[in-house]
């Protein structure tokens, strides 16, 4: 069952558990992937102008392992809405700006710790041949563990000697 409101369908294989959250660019919803076993998290966005270059960006980012980086399983297309959903890994916890603007102080140990992990994620990103172009604490989650991920590749951009990295992106 999908909640309301989604334009998309949604295979069979996974169950809405919800919450619906608003994102930067769009809505994601929590599912259940019933083959798999594990909470995903669904993200619906807009259908961009050059699907073909979404298509090859969101290849090279399905290919980032890394322990500090979200990972992208799926996609789904709604030509008809304009839509399409990425399936990504679920990430509990807390963005870094709700962290930041909690009454908790962090310790230079944890702040270090923090910042190390966010270069890891960056590093990770960038051997795949891509810009996030977006990092900002909304789009990094504090997990349970401690392990921070980076999420939210909507402004990202492949990394070539053509391409122009002077444009001001992201907030």
């Amino acid at each position: 069952m999908s909640p309301t409101g989604v334009t998309f369908i949604i295979p069979d294989r996974y169950e809405y558990i919800g919450p619906r959250l608003v994102g930067g660019q769009g809505y994601v919803y929590v599912y259940i992937d019933t083959f798999l076993k594990r909470k995903v998290a669904i993200k619906e966005m807009r259908y961009p102008e050059d699907a073909n270059s979404l298509r090859e960006e969101l290849a090279k980012i399905s290919e980032i392992r890394s322990r500090h980086v979200v990972e992208l399983y799926d996609l789904f297309e709604a030509k008809r809405s304009a839509r399409i959903a990425l399936v990504e890994e679920y990430v509990p916890g807390q963005t870094l700006e709700a962290l930041a603007t909690s009454q908790e102080a962090l310790s230079q140990a944890q702040v270090i710790k923090i910042l190390w992990q966010i270069a890891c994620g960056i590093t990770d990103i960038h051997s795949h041949g891509i810009i996030h172009r977006d990092i900002k604490p909304q789009n990094m989650k504090l997990d349970a563990e401690g392990i921070i991920k980076i999420l939210d590749f909507g402004l990202s951009s492949n990394i070539s000697p053509e391409a122009e990295t002077t444009a001001a992106r992201g907030t």
